[in-house]
């Protein structure tokens, strides 16, 4: 446990003084809807992969831990940098939506009686499991995020239903902000609450400043960027009240994306279609949208798993770009996950051979369970 807090308070300091503001936000429009969604962060390696329903799972934790145990109700699509079932952002075949973004005041609740997963795994297990925010929400009452988890993060959630919310975990505590109350559906690497006060101080949300008319990018070409973070919310609120009715709800949600990319750490630029079950992204090294649709994806749970390559991905014929999962595949976007948080220092020292092992195997005892609930 001592290694434990040791590394949290690393990848504290490593994250606060990098800045790196994800952003997340919901737009809706003429009865659409759809989730925005930058990955910010020095590497972007990493895959995109179908996961299946009906699949009886345990957490991925330490022996010191009570893992949470589930069957998979719903299939996702996600996005994953550490290896499969720990992904960045998805969305389920049922419309739930769930990003995560850093959030070093975050601290996870203490063990209790609660079945616990690691703070990635906390993303697929929601997808696993429900279809709404409301049922997200209600989850902390019986699964929880273990505190031997490494990275400070929050969360923000969306669904077809059209309602959104923001979670954190502040002092042990979930602490929602959601539709019914709060006038931001964003959330970037600061806490709700601060981001939304920031943004009440500015013309159009009750004060008097001047909202930034440059992008994310201009701003850091002349000022610290560790003070875009809030600005960062507040230049993507303005963006998403002012809807473009040129152009379509998947244009509008990319140019807010684009406001509030950073310089050389804007990775993966996402947006969900909740309303048509699809998912269109790009990245930075090849800025063409590529396409992938539910429907092309069989998720049952004796399907063959299948995954795109994310930095080597083209817009064009991207199905056939899908190749057959395998734990050496797994074992290998891991092994990239492991080097980078060493090279950042997160990692004091890399994790062995066998423990890097045992996590790229561990989806290898992840076997079909019953099909009804």
């Amino acid at each position: 446990m001592k290694a434990r807090i040791i590394y949290f308070l690393i990848i504290i300091a490593v994250f606060t003084q990098s800045a790196f503001p994800c952003t997340t936000f919901c737009l809706k429009h003429n009865h659409q809807m759809v989730f925005g969604y930058n990955y910010d962060f020095p590497v972007g390696f990493g895959f995109l992969v179908m996961n299946r329903r009906y699949l009886e799972k345990t957490a991925y934790l330490s022996q010191d831990e009570k893992p949470a145990y589930w069957i998979s109700k719903y299939g996702s699509v996600t996005f994953n940098q550490a290896g499969m079932e720990f992904p960045m952002a998805g969305m389920n075949e049922k419309g739930l939506v769930i990003a995560q973004t850093m959030l070093p005041l975050t601290m996870y609740p203490d063990k209790d009686s609660r079945g616990a997963v690691s703070e990635l795994q906390w993303i697929q297990y929601q997808l696993d499991n429900f279809e709404s925010v409301e049922e997200v929400i209600a989850s902390d009452s019986f699964v929880r995020v273990s505190n031997e988890s490494i990275a400070p993060l929050h969360y923000f959630v969306a669904d077809r239903f059209g309602r959104w919310a923001a979670i954190e975990f502040l002092n042990g505590k979930m602490v929602v902000h959601h539709d019914r109350n709060s006038i931001m559906p964003l959330l970037s690497n600061n806490m709700y609450e601060v981001s939304e006060d920031f943004l009440k101080h500015h013309v159009g949300f009750g004060g008097s400043e001047q909202i930034p008319t440059e992008s994310i990018k201009e701003l850091e070409e002349r000022e610290d960027p560790l003070t875009s973070v809030n600005k960062a919310c507040t230049i993507a609120a303005n963006r998403l009240k002012y809807y473009n009715d040129s152009l379509s709800i998947i244009e509008n949600a990319f140019e807010v994306l684009q406001r509030v990319a950073k310089q050389r750490y804007t990775q993966w630029s996402i947006v969900f279609s909740i309303t048509d079950m699809n998912i269109c992204f790009r990245i930075s090294r090849n800025e063409e949208i590529r396409h992938v649709d539910f429907k092309d994806f069989s998720l049952d749970c004796n399907s063959k798993v299948s995954l795109l390559d994310i930095q080597t991905s083209t817009a064009t014929d991207i199905l056939k770009q899908f190749q057959a999962y395998s734990t050496e595949l797994n074992r290998g976007y891991i092994n990239k996950m492991n080097k980078a948080l060493t090279d950042m220092k997160v990692f004091s020292v890399e994790p062995t051979k066998e423990q890097t092992a045992r996590q790229a195997e561990y989806p290898e005892k992840i076997k079909c369970g019953e099909t009804k609930r």
